[in-house]
């Protein structure tokens, strides 16, 4: 069994454990390597859910990424403190975060702000809160192409897209349409599977433009179907883990050229027994999810999981490999297998470079919500505004 190539830092040493490692050179090389895949930097709409990291924004704006996607309000915030030219929350809007989304948009408005939204009467809501602001902010629509989280199906987007338009007071700029379930190993199958709702989908926007509803944007699937929509059609296309890859993604979908560039450090800080050894990195410090196989040690591919606590981790030798087993004090990095949420776990990640950690970068968008939002002159989202 291999594991990834992930060597300990040469100064790691001098730094607490667990510690959120990111290499800037691997980061550099999936960037590329991500603009190649789909044809080129203006065909992306890249997700910043993974890194949320404001360095990583602005290296792929380097690269000629314009479009960005986020999940939470925080992640909009710190892309417009990027100078991103396009900005898609891609989450519904209810309730004060339709309020407060306006807000960000009336405070950058050197950027490009877009909604997403499957109901008309929250659509219908959010506009009217635009139109309050005296800002039009355009919105896709929310397509279910299968995923049943969120989003319209497609067999009723025609008559959504209409009614929207007639409810909402604003006619839907695009679409969006993430399509997480097809996770298949095969990419052939994940091809056939994009293909076949595509069609559906197709038949639905000809119809739809027919009636003088043209949907002109439209931001389509992630990660492991990239490839399966790029020559689909004009849109686009939506990934968000290939920047820091992960042993998840990099298990099940072999055919992606991606590589971990982000790992945790951790020390070996007990030796129970003979063939047993215990991390430093309990669940508190790399994801819970998924609840087997959390990561690979990097360098041990004979260690196997025992158990996992909040701040512990032991693992025992497979036999015939007793020999191997790491002696207390040794540093070692582990390969997360869901980076998305590991990084949340971090304040801030440290950098390596040719082969040293020489930065620390901010997770700056780990909080939920903007703490500190310049238009609000101090005040929470929730909190009372002051009376006039």
């Amino acid at each position: 069994m291999e594991t990834a190539d992930w060597p300990v830092p040469g100064n790691a040493q001098e730094f607490l454990t667990p510690a959120l490692l990111f290499d800037k050179d691997k980061i550099n090389d999936n960037i590329k390597k991500t603009i190649r895949l789909a044809g080129g930097a203006e065909r992306l709409w890249v997700h910043i859910k993974t890194h949320k990291t404001g360095e990583i924004i602005q290296m792929a704006r380097a690269h000629g990424i314009t479009r960005f996607k986020a999940a939470t309000l925080a992640e909009a915030a710190l892309l417009a403190d990027c100078g991103a030219e396009h900005i898609l929350l891609a989450f519904p809007l209810v309730g004060p975060a339709q309020k407060e989304y306006c807000r960000l948009a009336k405070n950058y408005p050197s950027s490009a702000f877009y909604a997403i939204g499957d109901d008309i009467g929250q659509l219908a809501l959010f506009c009217k809160e635009c139109r309050a602001m005296s800002l039009e902010i355009p919105y896709l629509v929310d397509v279910n192409a299968g995923t049943d989280r969120t989003g319209v199906r497609i067999e009723e987007l025609s008559e959504f897209v209409e009614q929207a338009a007639l409810k909402a007071g604003q006619r839907p700029a695009g679409l969006h349409c993430y399509d997480g379930h097809l996770g298949m190993p095969e990419e052939q199958e994940r091809q056939q599977a994009v293909k076949q709702y595509r069609i559906q989908l197709e038949e639905q926007t000809a119809r739809l433009e027919r009636k003088g509803f043209p949907l002109e944007i439209r931001v389509m699937g992630g990660s492991p179907t990239m490839r399966c929509h790029e020559h689909l059609g004009p849109e686009y296309l939506s990934p968000g883990t290939t920047f820091l890859w992960d042993v998840g993604y990099g298990r099940r979908y072999r055919e992606l050229p991606f590589e971990p560039a982000a790992a945790v450090l951790t020390r070996v800080v007990s030796r129970p027994e003979k063939n047993l050894f215990t991390l430093d990195l309990g669940y508190k410090g790399i994801s819970a999810d998924p609840p087997d196989r959390r990561g690979e040690i990097a360098g041990l591919p004979h260690a196997i999981s025992l158990f996992q606590n909040e701040e512990h981790w032991t693992f025992y030798m497979e036999p015939g490999y007793e020999e191997q087993c790491p002696q207390v004090g040794t540093l070692l990095c582990v390969i997360p297998t869901h980076i998305c949420s590991t990084c949340v776990l971090y304040d801030h990640a440290e950098v390596i470079s040719e082969g040293k950690i020489r930065e620390s970068w901010k997770i700056a968008a780990r909080d939920r919500f903007r703490r500190m939002c310049p238009q609000r002159e101090g005040n929470f989202i929730g909190e009372e505004e002051e009376k006039q």
